[in-house]
This record gives C-alpha cells, structure tokens and sequence, in this order.
C-alpha cells in the first residue's frame, strides 16, 4: 500500500467495524450526557483527596476523548450513508 492509497472500506468487515465503533461512541456519549457533566467527573474523585487532578479524572478524560473520536466516526458513517443516499437519487449507479 503506497502513501496515497485509501483504506478499502467495500469490505463488510471494515464497514460493520465502522459502524459499531460509531454505535459505541453514540451510546456511551448518551450514557455521559445522561449522568451529567458534574456527576461524571465527580465519580473520578471518589477514592481520591480532593487536591489536584486524580488518576480517576485522567482516566475518565481519556475515555472521554476516545468516546469523542468514536462520535467523528459515527459523523463519518452518516455522512457517507448521506451520500450514497444522495448519489442513488440523483441517478448515480452503485459501485458494488
């Protein structure tokens, strides 16, 4: 695979994983939202002194961010639904 190749994503094991990634991250953001912000970082502190940031709230914060890298891989599988979509209405013949 040269530097300027793409990714084969006509594969339905790559496209299943896309989609259950984003699934993932859908849920688990439902799941933070749901808790509440306060409540979310506060489970971080729990075992810990207040004084500065804990293990638990670096923990947390890395799941967070890997959540937020999920939900772009959700926008990616909608948008690419959304253009498909766009393209079967317009006339455009399916590449599979």
């Amino acid at each position: 695979m040269s530097d300027g190749d793409f990714v084969d994503t006509s594969d339905k094991w790559n496209q299943a994983a896309f989609f259950w990634v984003g699934l993932f991250g859908i849920v688990a953001t439902g799941a933070i939202l749901g808790v509440g912000g306060d409540n979310y970082w506060a489970v971080g502190h729990l075992a810990d002194d207040p004084s500065g940031l804990s293990r638990g709230s670096g923990a947390l914060g890395a799941f967070a961010f890997v959540v937020g890298l999920c939900d772009l891989v959700a926008l990616g599988v909608i948008f690419a639904g959304a253009v498909v979509l766009a393209q079967r209405l317009w006339g455009v013949p399916a590449s599979d």
